[in-house]
């Protein structure tokens, strides 16, 4: 029986290498495997959307670049990038913007595609120095979320960066970053890393103008470099150890484990699931399901070929799968497809967020319209209308996405701002034509004007708080009447700013909360503020004066009220939501200037609620622990009373949410989903 397996397999694979058909394996992960150029090594891949992927190839068949207009199923070998260097082969291809691609080849040359990886033309050489050891002169090359090109190279006295800010007609040498030859780049939230020879990672957060070392954690050189959002940055090195950090968090990286020989690449298909690659012993290919807590080994790539590993391999996100693509040594693809559903399926723990005590209902039973966008709806943070419009900003993608819902079954992307110094956009307000936007991590507040939605253009910036690392939480914004309220936490303060010229707000007055400050709620003469990150309050500001704002009262409790986050109103009743301590209370604003707790409600249903709408006697919650939003009546204030829960992968972590006309308007951080959800339905 074992020979006729084996006589199968080997007719599999002659086929597999004449290209007849792709033959799938009993990997753990589903590959499917293609030969598409003999002894041709394959380390640069990119995914420019709408089905295309470019890779080039290096080793004994290097220079080549292949394209695939059905997300890697077939592919047709386009163009030779041509060199009078020594060295052609593609060390990395990255995609920009309107069907512009750029390819790095060893001798660090630059050459552009302008129709999505057709036809190519050499933009010239970058770096001229010379190559450490042997090595590639250049192995990575960034397209910033800016647009901005950053190339690395492995100059022999230091690794230096290059940057062009004009589509690589030209380029300006950033400085020797690293005292080692550099790799390759990764983008994170909010910044820019790079790894290399030194065992270290270098990051910046200027849109690669500047560099600072951000972590040493190895003696041996780093190669695979992956972003696991929201948070985590990953790491392996030559010497087969596996380290994980917050890309917030400076010079900490924690050991993760061993396990497997020399470290090759890293790609993250979503939901805790990393796949890793080793390019030495077993060659083995490894996945986990818990951000590498555990690792499962898969074996070898199944291409048959000996000694063959996966030298490179990227994801690509879909509405509804993700695929790992990627490249080996050999000259094959492979491709691995899995739904997103049953990704999160195997990776959410239900028995640590069990729905009961309440029914459960089929969140797509609700859904009248969606949006997945995985570029321009990464990590959004909160949703707020205006008109036929949607603004939503996004702290991974560092945008402000502008949705069209006119047609609220068709929701679609109007446009997407970016600016340089928009880096974690977090909260947004509207005013007229202006639209405010803040910036968690550079405390900055920028004024768009929104007069054409496809073009948003920044016609002011101001600073709100104080200057250093330790005040970089800038969290909501709020307009009313003619003032701009914004909540900084690291501080605890609530800022003022006078907006009755709304293209030039100025700040005049803040006060300190004693507590972190997060939700802000503005009625009459006095603002509500929650205390979270850190904060277990809800503070009430008498702002009757502007200039002077007064604190008036506190009521704090940590079980009850633990990182206050939302506020709405229901006629004389201010209804506040506490992520920490699971919980919606009720108060009574008959005296405004001091609320009185009329009711309250704590269960593990409501685990993380984050965000709270309010449409009739109907209170609704988005929960970003536990992935669902639930329905509480709000009939009795002094007794709300949950009647559904509605979880799914397409809210997971959920963070933005808003209600008009009996509809509501929410979003994905981590599922990249803006959802258009009629809770009638239920």
């Amino acid at each position: 029986m074992k020979n006729i397996i084996d006589l199968l397999r080997v007719c599999c694979l002659v086929a597999l290498s004449l290209g007849l058909w792709e033959a799938a394996y009993s990997n753990e992960i589903p590959w499917k495997v293609k030969e598409i150029i003999p002894g041709g090594r394959i380390d640069a891949i990119a995914y420019a959307g709408n089905g295309v992927v470019i890779v080039g190839t290096r080793g004994l068949n290097p220079g080549w670049i292949f394209y695939s207009g059905d997300n890697g199923v077939t592919w047709e070998k386009v163009q030779h990038l041509n060199s009078s260097e020594k060295r052609t082969g593609v060390t990395c291809v990255a995609c920009a913007k309107n069907g512009n691609f750029f390819a790095i080849n060893e001798s660090s040359e630059l050459y552009r595609s302008t129709d999505y990886g057709k036809s190519w033309t050499r933009l010239g050489k970058v770096s001229k120095r010379a190559s450490n050891g042997g090595k590639a002169l250049s192995y990575g090359l960034c397209i910033t979320k800016q647009g901005t090109i950053l190339i690395s190279d492995t100059d022999s006295t230091g690794g230096s960066v290059y940057r062009s800010t004009d589509q690589g007609a030209s380029f300006m040498k950033v400085g020797r970053v690293s005292p080692k030859a550099l790799y390759r780049f990764e983008q994170v939230r909010n910044g820019i890393i790079v790894n290399g020879w030194e065992g270290a990672i270098y990051k910046s957060e200027d849109d690669g103008m500047s560099w600072q070392l951000w972590s040493k954690m190895d003696s041996t050189a780093l190669y695979a470099t992956e972003y696991m959002r929201p948070e985590s940055i990953v790491q392996a090195s030559e010497s087969g150890n596996v380290y994980e950090a917050n890309q917030e968090v400076k010079g900490h990286f924690s050991l993760l484990g061993k396990p497997g020989a020399a470290a090759d690449d890293f790609v993250y298909v979503g939901y805790h699931t990393l796949i890793y690659t080793t390019y030495t012993g077993s060659k083995s290919v490894f996945i986990t399901y818990d951000g590498g807590k555990t690792w499962n080994d898969d074996g070898p790539v199944p291409t048959g070929a000996a000694g063959d590993w996966l030298d490179h391999v990227i994801s690509l996100e879909l509405q509804d799968s993700v695929i790992a693509i990627g490249g080996t040594n050999k000259g094959f693809i492979v491709r691995a497809a899995f739904a997103r559903s049953a990704l999160y399926g195997k990776t959410f723990d239900g028995q640590k967020y069990v729905y009961s005590g309440a029914p459960e209902k089929d969140l797509a039973k609700g859904v009248i319209g969606s949006l997945y966008d995985a570029k321009e709806l990464d990590e959004p943070e909160d949703v707020v209308l205006d008109g036929k419009l949607a603004y939503v900003p996004c702290r991974g993608s560092n945008n402000l996405a502008v949705v069209d819902i006119a047609d609220p079954r068709k929701p679609f992307l109007r446009s997407s701002f970016r600016d340089p110094e928009l880096i974690d956009a977090m909260g947004v307000a509207v005013n007229g034509k202006y639209v405010y936007v803040v910036s968690f991590t550079n405390h900055k507040c920028l004024v768009l004007d929104a007069s054409d939605p496809k073009n948003l253009k920044k016609v002011f910036a101001f600073t709100v708080g104080g200057e250093g690392a330790t005040n970089d939480r800038l969290r909501k914004v709020v307009y009313q009447d003619g003032y701009l309220y914004l909540t900084h936490s690291s501080e605890g303060r609530l800022y003022i700013a006078d907006a009755h010229d709304p293209a030039r707000p100025a700040i005049i007055s803040s006060i300190a909360t004693g507590d972190g400050a997060f939700a802000v709620f503005v009625r009459g003469n006095y603002a509500y503020v929650g205390g979270c990150f850190p904060g277990r309050s809800l503070k009430v500001i008498d702002i009757a004066d502007k200039r002077d704002p007064r604190l008036l009262a506190t009521l704090a409790d940590s079980a009850r009220f633990g990182c206050t986050c939302s506020f709405q109103t229901i006629g004389d009743k201010l209804v506040s939501i506490a992520y920490s301590s699971n919980s919606l209370a009720v108060f009574d604003l008959s005296d405004p200037a001091r609320p009185v707790e009329q009711g309250f409600l704590q269960s593990n249903l409501l685990y993380g609620p984050n965000r709270l709408s309010i449409m009739g006697n109907k209170a609704y919650v988005i929960n970003s622990v536990n992935d669902c939003f639930v329905q509480i009546d709000l009939g009795s204030p002094s007794h709300p009373a949950i009647d559904y829960v509605a979880p799914s992968w397409m809210l997971k972590k959920v963070y933005g949410m808003t209600g008009r006309d009996g509809l509501l308007y929410m979003a994905g951080r981590d599922s990249r989903f803006f959802l258009v959800v009629d809770p009638a339905r239920y």
